[in-house]
């Protein structure tokens, strides 16, 4: 049955090949209707394995592939909350509300666990970093200045917990979430902090990672309810399989496992290991020679982790 929430994402470059894991991770979950990807350049190769659909974008299976082409010049991050409430004003009018997955997401959860969550209020997770984050953190008292002095909003929530912006859901009545957490990224250029860059100065300074850190602010100045879940939400801690977000660098993709564990003593996160779990599928970007040898290095430096110890 199609869901009536529809699905975004934002990427360039290699991280195609993170959306095509996101998308089989979606479909072997149950999701079935329209994904979003806001792009530079061409769609992905992989795509060309797909028939045009007469109503737009590409049809793979119960999933219409929709791809739009950005010419902004900042950073695609910075684009988020615009890119979702575009889809939800203009480009997909019927549905009943947007979710959106960075494309170093996979979801491990049946997409009806999904609509229920959306449908209780603003969707979103506690981050990595500063999952707990009380009302007098520097951090926040520096949020709720520049949203006073700024933006020219009040401060009407001061959540205990900080946000991952790699997944928000939004029905259509929370749509001014959206909206405050778009005027609060447009604001930025009024301190100095542009948004052609993605994490800009350091953790030191109220804007790192402006996509995430604006949103925080919506979280502070909208009245629209947040249901969030902890760092489990995102893989960050065990308790429950939901997303598995693979934060840090080399992404997947892109990492030889073998010679990550040897010259850093790194083992295989649990969302790398997720990753190639949906690689391939409905949509394949890799051959079977290249999906074996990816699989066989990551199980590899897997068992070999249990017995190497970093020198350090």
């Amino acid at each position: 049955m199609k869901s009536t929430l529809s699905v975004c994402s934002l990427f360039e470059g290699h991280y195609d090949l993170g959306a095509a894991a996101l998308i089989n991770s979606l479909v072997l979950n149950g999701f079935s209707g329209r994904i979003w990807f806001g792009i530079r350049g061409d769609p992905p190769a992989w795509v060309r394995q797909f028939e045009i659909n007469p109503a737009g974008g590409f049809q793979a299976g119960g999933v219409a592939l929709h791809f739009i082409t950005l010419s902004t010049p900042d950073f695609l991050a910075s684009t988020k909350a615009d890119f979702m409430l575009s889809i939800l004003q203009d480009r997909d009018p019927n549905c009943e509300g947007i979710v959106y997955f960075d494309p170093d997401i996979v979801v491990d959860a049946p997409w009806s666990f999904f609509e229920d969550w959306a449908s209780r209020g603003v969707a979103l997770c506690e981050d990595s970093c500063f999952g707990s984050m009380s009302e007098n953190h520097l951090l926040r008292v520096k949020w709720r200045d520049f949203a006073e002095r700024v933006v020219g909003q009040q401060v009407v929530n001061l959540p205990n917990r900080s946000y991952n912006s790699g997944f928000a859901a939004v029905m259509r009545p929370q749509l001014s979430f959206l909206e405050d957490w778009s005027h609060a990224t447009a604001c930025l250029p009024k301190i100095g902090v542009a948004l052609s860059s993605f994490k800009p100065g350091t953790r030191r300074d109220a804007f790192f990672g402006t996509d995430q850190d604006t949103m925080n602010v919506a979280s502070m100045v909208n009245r629209q309810p947040i249901i969030a879940l902890g760092q489990e939400g995102m893989g960050f801690s065990a308790g429950m399989n939901v997303m598995w977000h693979a934060v840090d660098n080399p992404k997947p993709w892109c990492r030889n496992y073998l010679l990550h564990l040897l010259r850093f003593g790194q083992g295989v996160p649990q969302s790398h290991r997720n990753y190639w779990r949906f690689a391939n599928g409905l949509i394949s970007p890799w051959s079977r020679s290249q999906y074996f040898l990816r699989c066989l290095n990551l199980k590899l430096a897997t068992l070999l982790s249990r017995f190497y110890h970093s020198a350090s």
